[in-house]
């Protein structure tokens, strides 16, 4: 009797597991693939994520708020940690976040305003560029975000976003990124004649 009910609960976690394997083949097939992918998406078409920095710049609008700075970039611009620069020609997505804490970016939602406020959880700009070359500053599109949220997860080092956003024109713009960001402490840099444009050669904003 015992060897039995070893054999059928043998043949039941088999039978189990090709039912699994059977089902996540037929999902695959037909596109049912949970996966997130990083990415954003405009006006119906979608850009490819592959990078992103994180900069503090501290209490930079003397708000009481502590201001980080997040930019995403796909594949065709790259960053030279050497010399401190980006290059190339690609897609970029901008929030001027507004955080609680002054060590931190704290996960949580973050929702546009336009109050001249500051405060935590917040951010007041935001833009997004298709096709960007980072020498000459033009790109194909180029749209400030005037809506929307940006939430922000965290598990270990690795960050999460998820962009739920409306464009200037009333286009949504949605994305999603999760990866280690490049973290760079802007503290000591201070200045409001400008914060350098995404670490290239080119200053202010």
């Amino acid at each position: 009797m015992k060897r039995n009910l070893l054999f059928l609960v043998a043949v039941t976690l088999v039978l189990s597991t090709l039912h699994m394997a059977c089902k996540k083949d037929d999902d695959d097939k037909n596109g049912n693939d949970k996966t997130k992918k990083n990415l954003m998406t405009y006006d119906g078409k979608e850009y490819d994520l592959a990078f992103g920095f994180i900069e503090n710049w501290g209490d930079y609008f003397n708000s009481g708020a502590y201001n980080f700075d997040i930019t995403l970039f796909s594949s065709g611009i790259t960053y030279d940690t050497a010399t401190d620069q980006t290059s190339g020609t690609g897609h970029i997505i901008y929030f001027e976040l507004m955080s609680s804490s002054e060590t931190q970016l704290v996960p949580g939602t973050y929702t546009f305003t336009n109050t001249g406020d500051y405060k935590a959880n917040t951010f007041e700009d935001a833009g997004f560029a298709i096709n960007f070359n980072i020498t000459t500053l033009t790109g194909e599109i180029e749209r400030d975000i005037t809506g929307g949220t940006l939430k922000v997860a965290k598990t270990g080092n690795v960050y999460e976003f998820t962009i739920d956003a409306i464009a200037e024109d009333s286009k949504p713009v949605t994305g999603y990124y999760k990866g280690v960001m490049f973290y760079f402490d802007e503290t000591k840099k201070k200045s409001q004649s400008g914060k350098p444009f995404i670490r290239s050669n080119q200053e202010g904003l």
